[in-house]
């Protein structure tokens, strides 16, 4: 490519030698200014070409640096202790099992908790809206009642969805104390001796799944699973066929529907939170045993290399950075004549 542009340029200097020589003809004139018009495309299509071709060259040349950082990650992979990276690894698996186990139990209890609550709630309501002054039970509630006992039914599903966050972010932080076990400092240790670009990326995702567990379990009423409805919103159509029914009455019967269309919701509600959390420690744990895995395969294949296999791919390392420092020297050259 240089070789071509100094020609174009001798061809160019040459035509302005020819011009300013007034002992030539006219005739050689003009075509000498013929060539020079040629020529002038020519030696702009190599200029651009030349700025593309740095552009690509640097990126030659972040790729080889990148092969120069892993040949540097080596030894420290090499000589990382295996024995403590399995002891890591079986921690980790311990955890996950442990997780899947406490998760259910506390699933199971805050369920159990939350329709305890409903229960007396609604039997609360029962005893004073359909029990007579002689404890005998009423059929229903007519239109004198009916505004009383709604404003009182809407409080207790306020105070019962607030019990329901209080019990689920109880059980769940027990769940989390479990999850927190996990050394992410041990993880992020073992992830700083790779090279430059692969410790970035498993910095990234170790950052971004430790910031997801610890918002999504901080505020697991708040951050849903994406199919999740809000409570409140879940069971406001059960309320709404209740409480809308014009003039008739409100039979206790129809209470008892709502008490067992509403447990059903919180029961769904509390396994979806306790479930959506439990998989999201699952995964995390998932995929800081593929690290580990990947970094032990790594391990392996790197104390099997010698000395002498370790010469020759810095050597080669060497010879590609030199071969495209040659080239962008000429480059330089190219675009630094323009």
């Amino acid at each position: 490519m240089n070789d071509y542009f100094n020609t174009f340029q001798n061809i160019d200097q040459s035509v302005e030698q020819l011009l300013t020589d007034e002992h030539n003809s006219l005739e050689i004139k003009q075509s000498a200014t013929s060539i020079k018009e040629s020529v002038k495309p020519c030696i702009e299509e190599l200029i651009q070409s030349a700025t593309r071709l740095k552009r690509l060259v640097v990126i030659a040349s972040d790729k080889l640096y990148q092969a120069e950082n892993v040949w540097l990650s080596k030894p420290r992979i090499a000589e990382a202790a295996k024995s403590e990276i399995w002891a890591q690894l079986g921690e980790i698996s311990g955890c996950s099992f442990r997780i899947h186990k406490l998760g259910s139990q506390c699933k199971d209890e805050a369920v159990k908790q939350a329709k305890k609550y409903w229960d007396e709630r609604i039997e609360y309501l029962r005893k004073i809206w359909f029990i007579d002054a002689k404890g005998q039970p009423k059929k229903g509630i007519g239109w004198s009642e009916k505004e009383s006992f709604i404003k009182q039914l809407h409080v207790q599903l306020k105070l019962q969805n607030q019990e329901v966050n209080q019990i689920i972010n109880k059980n769940l932080s027990l769940v989390y104390k479990e999850v927190n076990n996990i050394q992410l400092k041990a993880i992020l240790h073992t992830v700083s001796l790779l090279d430059q670009q692969n410790k970035a990326h498993y910095s990234q995702q170790i950052d971004l799944i430790a910031s997801k567990i610890e918002t999504n379990f901080a505020n697991p009423t708040e951050h849903l699973p994406n199919y999740l409805l809000k409570l409140e919103t879940a069971i406001s159509p059960d309320l709404k066929a209740l409480v809308d029914k014009g003039w008739g009455d409100i039979f206790g019967e129809d209470v008892v529907k709502l008490k067992e269309r509403v447990a059903s919701k919180i029961e769904r509600f509390i396994t979806a939170i306790f479930d959506d959390r439990v998989e999201l420690a699952t995964k995390a744990i998932t995929k800081a045993i593929a690290f580990y895995n990947y970094f032990l395969e790594r391990q392996d294949r790197y104390q099997q290399e010698t000395a002498e296999q370790r010469e020759a791919e810095k050597a080669w390392i060497d010879q590609q950075r030199r071969e495209l420092e040659r080239v962008q020297q000429g480059i330089e050259a190219i675009l630094n004549t323009n």
